[in-house]
């Protein structure tokens, strides 16, 4: 359980202290974790729009291998807060 608590952890901080982004944009943000859980890389595969973001499949999964990353977590935003 120590190890969700440290990713949980990792999350939070990412979370809450991400690269700057306009308040309009929407963003994709991808975590990749290692076979032991640990966070090994943050991405942004690709620039979002006011009202769109693109999901870059390629570019995800090469980022993935270049982290040898065994689980990946997306997160995007949505700034004018309709989901």
């Amino acid at each position: 359980m120590v190890g969700r608590h440290r990713f949980i952890v990792q999350i939070l901080y990412i979370s809450i202290v991400p690269a700057p982004i306009p308040p309009c944009v929407e963003v994709l943000r991808v975590l990749h974790r290692d076979t032991s859980g640990t966070l090994v890389g943050v991405t942004e595969p690709s620039d979002g729009e006011p009202g769109r973001v693109v999901v870059p499949i390629r570019r995800i999964v090469a980022n993935a291998l270049a982290c040898d990353a065994l689980t990946l977590v997306l997160s995007h935003n949505h700034p004018g807060g309709n989901p």
